[in-house]
């Protein structure tokens, strides 16, 4: 099990900023502020990788610009994949490659994930061939598919359609499903993309 609850800015995820975004510590959560048009933000937890695990983190808009915010998983050199949730209660799971983005479940609504700013507890189980997403508590739905294998990465994303969207994290935890275990090798989460 591995979890961070970003009350010490001193437990290795990544901080950075440029002119299109931040990545970093902030009044005990994690902050990925979005400074561009149609961008995305992601970072993985600091040298943790897992085969078949669940990953869990509150989330919350910090502005009112909102798009979307969530988890990313399932990370190699070349590609990943994100659950996210946006401010009107709905949901989706993505895949980006090389060659672009892949809608594995397009946008879903559900009485389950909360509106606007307020928080909202997600939760992705990946187990083989099975991908089951969670939002405070309730399940919502499984994709089935290939989704890769071997130890990958698990982290958090967030994406903007207008500039400073600001998306706070808190409480992310990664639990191991099966056999496979949680590696944690010390080093510094990375940006995905």
């Amino acid at each position: 099990m591995y979890q961070d609850d970003f009350s010490s800015p001193g437990s290795g995820w990544l901080v950075r900023e440029d002119a299109t975004g931040r990545l970093g510590y902030l009044n005990g959560e994690y902050q990925i502020l979005v400074k561009g048009q149609f961008l995305v933000w992601s970072t993985t937890a600091p040298g943790v990788r897992c085969v078949d695990c669940a990953v869990e983190a509150d989330g919350r808009f910090s502005s009112t610009a909102y798009r979307s915010y969530g988890l990313v998983f399932g990370v190699d050199d070349t590609s990943s994949y994100h659950f996210a949730v946006d401010g009107d209660e709905r949901y989706v799971l993505t895949r980006y490659t090389p060659q672009g983005w892949i809608i594995l479940l397009n946008w879903t609504s559900s009485p389950y994930i909360n509106a606007g700013q307020a928080a909202n507890r997600l939760r992705v189980e990946r187990v083989g061939t099975q991908i089951k997403l969670y939002a405070n508590g309730h399940y919502l739905t499984t994709v089935t598919g290939s989704f890769g294998s071997g130890s990958l990465g698990v982290g958090l994303v967030a994406s903007a359609y207008s500039t400073d969207m600001d998306a706070r994290f808190d409480n992310f935890a990664v639990y191991s499903q099966s056999s496979g275990a949680i590696t944690s090798v010390g080093q510094e989460g990375e940006a995905v993309r």
